[in-house]
Order: structure tokens, then sequence, then C-alpha cells
């Protein structure tokens, strides 16, 4: 677990709207057909689908953190991105529709964690690959997650 001290709430809700800020902000630069077309490398996703990536595991975060405060000591699900690709039917959004699902999704987890005490925020859950997780790991996971695919967006387009 991260120290609390260090990683406090206040810190992972302004970079958590930092970050959403600075996606739609890479995403607004982006004309349609680049975000369709133009990709992070030969297998790689495009723009349109890294950002419905985003969106779809922001629900599952949230979903997790939920869970944490709600429940004893949880045990998440493991989700497959690839799989999700194809059956959360990502293609078939527009740029806009990708970035909205996307900031609205933030916005709403960033208003749960506002919403959390300090003893909340310090709850855990387990990941069956990654261990016992706080809600402050999930919160800088997000952020690590955020800044990778905000990589890659730029990759793509270049």
């Amino acid at each position: 677990m991260l120290s609390p001290t260090i990683f406090t709430q206040e810190k992972a809700l302004r970079a958590l709207g930092q970050l959403r800020f600075i996606v739609r902000s890479q995403a607004e630069r982006i004309r349609d057909k680049q975000a369709l077309y133009l990709r992070d490398g030969e297998n790689g996703w495009n723009a349109i689908e890294t950002l419905c990536h985003m969106a779809d595991f922001e629900a599952i975060f949230l979903e997790r953190m939920r869970r944490i405060v709600n429940e004893d000591r949880p045990t998440f699900a493991v989700y497959d991105a690839d799989e999700r690709l194809a059956t959360q039917h990502y293609d078939a959004r527009t740029l806009f529709e990708a970035l909205l699902w996307f900031t609205e999704r933030r916005m709403e987890t960033e208003q749960f964690l506002r919403s959390l005490t300090p003893e909340q925020w310090q709850r855990t859950g387990i990941h069956p690959e990654n261990g016992e997780m706080s809600v402050g790991d999930i919160a800088y996971n997000m952020i690590c997650h955020d800044i990778n695919h905000i990589d890659q967006i730029f990759k793509a387009i270049g």
C-alpha cells in the first residue's frame, strides 16, 4: 500500500482532474479520421479505442472502490482489455462519444473520491493478480493508467 502521508486523497483528486483535462485537450486536437485510422503500432489501438478503454476501465476502477467501501475486503474480478475491446464495441463510438464517456465516468469517480473519509480511503480489497489494494492504491493505479494511455494516443497520432 502507498503511504497515506505521501499520496493523499487531495493529491489524487488533483491529479485525476488534471489528467481528465489533459485527455480532453489531447482529444480535441485529433481529427476524426486520425482518431480512427492512426494506431500506436502494428497491432495497436487507435485513439477512439484507447479512450473507450479508459472510460470502460474507469467504471471498473470505480466499482472496485465502491465495493471496498461497502464490503469487507472484497475480491475483484480480473478483466482482459483486448477481450473488452471487442465485447464492449469500442469501434461503434465516435471520438466525441468516447471522450464524453470517459469524461462522465471520470467526473463520477472524482465525486465519489471526494465523498470518502480518510478511513474509507485506506480500506482494502483483494486483486487476484496484484494482491491487497486500498482505495488510494486504486486511485494511484488510475493515474498511472491515464499516463500510459495518454502516451499511447500521442504515439498513435504522431
